[in-house]
């Protein structure tokens, strides 16, 4: 597993456990694509377009080799400042990057 802090397009923090592939580096990348373009969590994004049978290539002109529908990337938003960067993990199924990203997240707020 990778995980990746972007704080206004700066990598603040990336850390990539033993054994993890580097293409995972590649996904987290177009996971962000996909936040910084939707300005949601690329999981809430991947269902919604798929519910409504969309694509990123065919519907949003986004290429594969740049953007991904696949959870794990999630936008950081200040309440004044809008959305400043993204957390994002690359390396488990869809589904469960997208929940742990957001319980690392609801547990970094209720602390």
């Amino acid at each position: 597993m990778t995980i990746d802090i972007t704080l206004k397009g700066h990598r603040l923090f990336l850390h990539a456990m033993e054994g993890t592939p580097p293409d995972n580096e590649n996904w987290i990348r177009r996971k962000n694509n996909v936040v910084n373009d939707f300005g949601s969590s690329s999981w809430h994004t991947a269902l919604r377009l798929r519910s409504e049978n969309k694509t990123l290539a065919q519907d949003y002109q986004l290429p594969d080799a740049d953007y991904v529908l696949a959870g794990g990337a999630f936008p950081l938003i200040l309440k004044e400042e809008g959305q400043v960067g993204t957390i994002t993990i690359s390396g488990l199924p869809d589904e469960e990057d997208h929940d742990l990203v957001t319980t690392g997240i609801r547990s970094f707020l209720e602390g």
